[in-house]
This record gives C-alpha cells, sequence and structure tokens, in this order.
C-alpha cells in the first residue's frame, strides 16, 4: 500500500504542477493516446502474471521461461501493430499528431514485453520489499522526466516520456533489483498451451476490462471539445486514486493470499472477511474525501483553468466504491481458478454503457452521460457479488452498510464544503474541515475492526514469543 501509494502521491503532485505548464487541450490530445495503446495492450493480455501467481508450477524455470518469451513476443507484436495504426487512427481522431506520438508512446510494449517474470514469482511467495522499492524507483522516474520536459517544453512529449519512463525503469529494476535466476528465451508447447487455457478468460475480461475503462474517452470524445476531454482525463486520474491503490494491494497481496488459502486446501471465508475489510474501510474513506471535497481540491492545488474537473470527480469518485468492493471478489474468483466471473462482470458493464451513456445524453447531455456511465459500475459489481455469494463468500450485508455510510458522509461533508465556500472562507480551511469531517465520520466504522486486527496480531506475537520457553 505504501509503496503504490507513494507512487500515486507523485502523480497527485505532478498533475496540478504540470498544470501550470500545459493547458487543458495537451492533456486531451493525450487521452486518445492512452487507449490505443494502452488497448493493444490490454486486448492481447494473457494473463501470464495471475498464470504464475495462481498455478503450482509457477516457481518453475521452465514454466517461466516459456512465459517470458510469450511475453517478449507479445511486447514486440504490439508496438508493430501500434505503428501501423498509427496513421489510420490519427485520420480517424482528426489530429495528425497523433501519426508521430503514438509509435513512440507503443514503446511502453517493448519495456512490458521485456520485463522479468521475477515480479510474479515475487509476488507469488508474498516477497513485498523489494517489489515496493521498484514501484516508488520507477514512479520517481516517471515524475522526474516529467515534470522537468514540461518545464522545458509545456508539450504531450512531457507526458509521452514520462509514461515512458516508468516502464523502461521497471524493465530495468525488474532484471537486477530482485533475487533469481535472468529469464531466458525458450518454447514447450505443453507450457504454453496450460498458459493460453487459463489465460483465455483473462484475455476475455481484460478485453471487456479495456472497452469499459477506455471507451469513454472515444465516446465522450464524440461529444465535447478537446479541452473538456483534458478535463475530464484529470478528473479520471484524481478519482481513481484510491481504486488503483486498493486494486493494487488486491493484486498483489489479497489474490496471492487467496491463492495460497486455496493451494493449501483450507477454507477461504475467514480469511476473505479479514482481508477485505481493511481494503473497504480504506476506499471508503478515501473516495467520502474527493465525494465531499473534489472542487475543494481543484481550487485548493490545480489552476484555474483546470477547476472544471472537480464536479466529475465527484461522479466518478461514487463509482469507484462499488469497484473497490468488487476487486477484492474478482480476487476470490481468479484465487479459485474461475477468471470467467471477472469478465461476466465486464460484459455486464458493457451492456449496460451502450444502453445508459446514450440515454444519459439525451436527458442531460454531457452530465447525463457522465452519471449514466459512473452508475454502470453497478452491474460490474452485481455480477462479482453473484460469483462470490454462489462459493460461500458472502458478502452483501457488510457492502451495503458501507455503500450506505459512503454515500451519507460524502454527500453531508459536501453540503459543509459548499457552505464554507459560500461564507468566504478560504480555500485551505475549506480542504482541512473536509479532511476532519470525513476521518470522524469514518472513525467509528474503522475502530472496531482495527482493534480487534491489533488484539489478534499482539496475540500472535505473544504466543510465538511464549513458544520457546513452552
Amino acid at each position: 500500500m505504501l509503496g503504490y501509494g507513494g507512487g500515486r502521491l507523485l502523480a497527485l503532485i505532478s498533475n496540478p504542477l504540470i498544470s501550470y505548464f500545459i493547458v487543458p487541450a495537451v492533456r486531451g490530445l493525450m487521452e486518445l493516446v492512452n487507449p490505443l495503446v494502452i488497448g493493444f495492450e490490454l486486448l492481447s493480455d494473457l494473463g501470464l502474471g495471475p498464470a504464475i501467481v495462481q498455478n503450482k508450477r509457477g516457481a518453475d524455470a521452465d514454466f517461466t521461461d516459456v512465459a517470458w518469451t510469450i511475453q517478449v513476443i507479445r511486447g514486440l507484436t504490439l508496438w508493430v501493430a501500434v505503428c501501423i495504426g498509427a496513421v489510420p487512427y490519427a485520420m480517424a481522431m482528426g489530429h495528425e499528431e497523433l501519426v508521430y506520438v503514438l509509435p513512440v508512446a507503443g514503446l511502453a510494449a517493448v519495456a512490458t514485453g521485456f520485463t522479468s517474470t521475477k515480479v510474479y514469482t515475487a509476488s507469488r511467495e508474498l516477497v513485498l520489499g523489494r517489489l515496493t522499492a521498484i514501484e516508488l524507483g520507477s514512479q520517481v522516474a516517471g515524475f522526474v522526466v516529467k515534470v522537468v520536459w514540461a518545464w522545458l517544453s509545456p508539450t504531450v512529449w512531457s507526458l509521452v516520456m514520462g509514461g515512458l519512463a516508468i516502464q523502461f525503469a521497471k524493465m530495468i529494476l525488474s532484471h537486477v533489483a530482485l533475487p533469481g535466476r535472468v529469464n531466458r528465451l525458450r518454447w514447450d508447447p505443453l507450457v504454453a498451451k496450460e498458459l493460453v487455457r487459463f489465460g483465455r478468460w483473462v484475455f476475455l475480461s481484460t478485453l471487456l476490462t479495456f472497452l469499459t475503462g477506455y471507451a469513454d474517452r472515444w465516446i465522450f470524445g464524440a461529444m465535447i471539445p478537446l479541452a473538456v476531454l483534458g478535463l475530464y482525463g484529470n478528473a479520471v486520474v484524481l478519482a481513481s486514486l484510491p481504486m488503483e491503490a486498493l486494486s493494487h494491494v488486491s493484486r498483489q497481496v489479497v489474490f496471492p493470499l487467496y491463492a495460497r488459502v486455496v493451494h493449501a486446501g483450507d477454507d477461504l471465508r475467514p480469511v476473505f472477511r479479514r482481508a477485505r475489510l481493511p481494503i473497504q474501510i480504506l476506499g471508503g474513506w478515501a473516495l467520502c474525501g474527493l465525494i465531499a471535497g473534489g472542487p475543494t481540491a481543484m481550487r485548493l492545488l490545480w489552476e484555474e483553468s483546470w477547476w472544471g474537473s472537480g464536479w466529475m470527480i465527484q461522479i466518478l469518485a461514487a463509482s469507484s466504491w462499488f469497484l473497490v468492493c468488487e476487486a477484492t471478489n474478482g480476487a476470490a474468483m481468479l484465487a479459485r481458478g474461475e477468471p470467467q466471473w471477472v469478465a461476466a462482470g465486464s460484459f455486464a458493464k458493457l451492456l449496460a454503457m451502450i444502453v445508459l451513456i446514450p440515454v444519459g445524453y439525451a436527458i442531460a447531455g454531457f452530465p447525463g452521460a457522465l452519471v449514466a456511465f459512473a452508475g454502470t459500475e453497478l452491474f460490474r459489481y452485481a455480477i462479482s457479488l453473484w460469483g462470490v455469494s454462489r462459493v460461500g463468500l458472502d458478502a452483501k450485508g457488510l457492502d451495503a452498510l458501507l455503500t450506505l455510510v459512503v454515500g451519507v458522509v460524502g454527500v453531508v461533508v459536501w453540503q459543509v464544503a459548499e457552505r464554507l465556500r459560500e461564507w468566504g472562507i478560504p480555500v485551505g480551511i475549506e480542504a482541512a474541515v473536509v479532511a476532519i469531517l470525513v476521518t470522524l465520520c469514518w472513525a467509528p466504522v474503522a475502530w472496531k475492526p482495527m482493534s480487534r486486527m491489533l488484539r489478534s496480531r499482539r496475540g500472535e506475537a505473544a504466543s510465538t514469543t511464549l513458544a520457546p520457553a513452552e
């Protein structure tokens, strides 16, 4: 959490800092770059990382070498595909700059392809110290490149090169900073078949995740000017910070933990509840802060031309709450070897997007379309809830209670912030009041489970200390 949170904190610092150098239209152009580059990468995801974590042979050198070989081929193929698609995509979007930007941005796929599989084996064994160092080191490299480049040349290239710096730093550190043998090119048809068999559902899930997570840029790009699209992209980054951090914890910690319990043949239910609740409490607290203080944060940190992102942050943060709940549900189904439930959830959201976004736009324009898009997250969550419930992992009661807390606290504290603004209270005081009120409201919710967890830890420590004497 500290490692990924540190990286997101750097992003939170760099975004308002860069806003003083670049204009929203530059950010809007990057919002057209990311869907194609990331889309190609996600559309060819074979689930190699989850396969290494979930498979009993995940620590075997032959198994990981075949996975790395597939990953390298995939990365190079993706870069070629991005280069080929650059010209027609630029023509379709009506921005000729994309012809030059896309091939450079596509080099991120090459870096991902050559990243060592040691990051997956370390995740499998829950060796988190060095993974945290790699995450933070790569984010620092991207932060420095992005900010310095924007200062010297406030163009879209600052955002492109910052993203590349993160991926290439991560690739280099994965080979030199993690223990274990160096990957080698290797091919084994049986291993490849096993990887593809597990990965086919992950591929479908990733395909649908891309469509549900990035198609909004294309849809909204056809509705609104490039500058407004830049404001929307900025809102997406900020509203997704807590969700991304906690989803990262779910992938790097909770999923391997669940997989270990399943492999051992133990009961998953108590571990499911214990691992899930702290993530939900942290996510609820952080997202309440964004729901209540999205406009406050923009006025406090951003240049005035970016303040229009505030109301968008509030809507997107509300929908991110259900994604936080879904992330741990999906981790449980992946650990059980049932990735089809994750794919089904994304498919449900995609169908809802197709139906609801046009309806929302017809009723209330872009704000209506954005509300409709946010509401589609409920459909993915409902499928994940159905999936875990059918295997005896009951989550709906606690989820309903925490959802009520998120909604009530977020709206009430937001109204307090609005009154403070009307009274002319300085924005720094307004932000402090929002943070304090949200924290005080969540403290009673967090106190009992956290104190129970601390008592359990102290008991385990005491028994470990007494064990030799006994």
